[in-house]
């Protein structure tokens, strides 16, 4: 081969794996791996830190978990606080200046929420409270549609080339969840104002959006078990108030919330919380589906 083609093939060959190049992204959970994934299409790789099945709050802090982070172009987190005992000791780990908070490729999600459930103190003694409010808002369909333009900014940001098709992707997906939103509305339309009790308070987000009254929460403070006590007097609300279903976390122990459905008759929903928590949940748009639907086969049962 001359010298001229020979350049000449390795300049296109290095042209065509640039243009090729997709933007590798780590995000905190699998919901935000969904989403990134929704908007990135075929130009993004993706893989989560924490397992579908795993408490978010609480993962444990290993060399793998540096490793993913240290070649990554982009990392997204819930924020608000989630990841607060364990994402910094990760990044830390990982020496990768390009993931960094304030760097380019950092996406802190919760920044761009108007977050609920800001508590008065934050004093530990009352538990794992999140002083930036609840993080748990990829729950409501309608807060994520307004995050999906967020995320396409900054892998515009990364991969400047495919500015038009992350805008569109996250267009295209929105429109999906709205078209969504329309049948979820009508589904539990007929249960608004119906008062429920939770495990933890992961849950808050959805119910506000589709109506829900949380009147109690097993865990009497956030992150710790609950006392017999308190599941005493839940399990006597649960009877004297009438209250039809109790939201329960499929990561979190089951005894608690079993117990409270045995004594009082409530119904007690074992629900996924991230998408790849079961195996009919491989969507964000399934992750939804698979909540509402729970939520009204009890009610209609009862």
């Amino acid at each position: 081969m001359k010298p001229l083609s020979l350049i000449t093939g390795i300049l296109l060959g290095l042209f065509s794996h640039n243009a090729a190049a997709q933007v590798k992204v780590i995000t905190t959970t699998t919901d935000l791996a969904a989403l990134v994934q929704a908007v990135g299409g075929d130009h993004v790789t993706i893989e989560a830190l924490c397992k579908a099945n795993q408490d978010p709050h609480y993962v444990q802090t290993r060399p793998s978990l540096m490793v993913k982070l240290k070649n990554a172009d982009m990392l997204v987190s819930v924020g608000l606080d989630l990841e607060t005992g364990w994402l910094p000791l990760v990044i830390r780990g990982a020496r990768n200046a390009q993931i960094n908070p304030g760097a380019q490729g950092y996406l802190d999600l919760g920044a761009s929420v108007s977050p609920i459930g800001i508590p008065d103190n934050t004093d530990a003694s009352q538990g794992h409270l999140h002083a930036f409010g609840n993080p748990h808002y990829w729950l409501d369909p309608q807060r994520v549609t307004k995050l999906l333009p967020i995320i396409a900014e900054k892998l515009s940001a990364l991969a400047p080339e495919h500015r038009a098709v992350f805008s569109q992707n996250a267009s295209d997906f929105s429109a999906k969840i709205q078209a969504k939103m329309t049948l979820w509305k009508e589904k539990m339309a007929p249960y608004a104002g119906t008062e429920v009790l939770s495990y933890h308070d992961t849950f808050n987000y959805f119910y506000a959006r589709f109506g829900l009254l949380n009147v109690g929460t097993l865990e009497n403070k956030p992150g710790i078990p609950p006392s017999p006590r308190h599941l005493s007097n839940m399990i006597n609300k649960a009877k004297s108030r009438k209250i039809p279903v109790l939201f329960h976390e499929a990561f979190h122990d089951k005894k608690p919330s079993g117990l409270v459905a045995e004594r009082s008759g409530i119904s007690l929903l074992i629900l996924p919380v991230s998408v790849g928590a079961v195996p009919t949940v491989n969507t964000y748009i399934q992750l939804i589906d698979s909540i509402v639907e729970q939520f009204v086969s009890a009610m209609q049962k009862r």
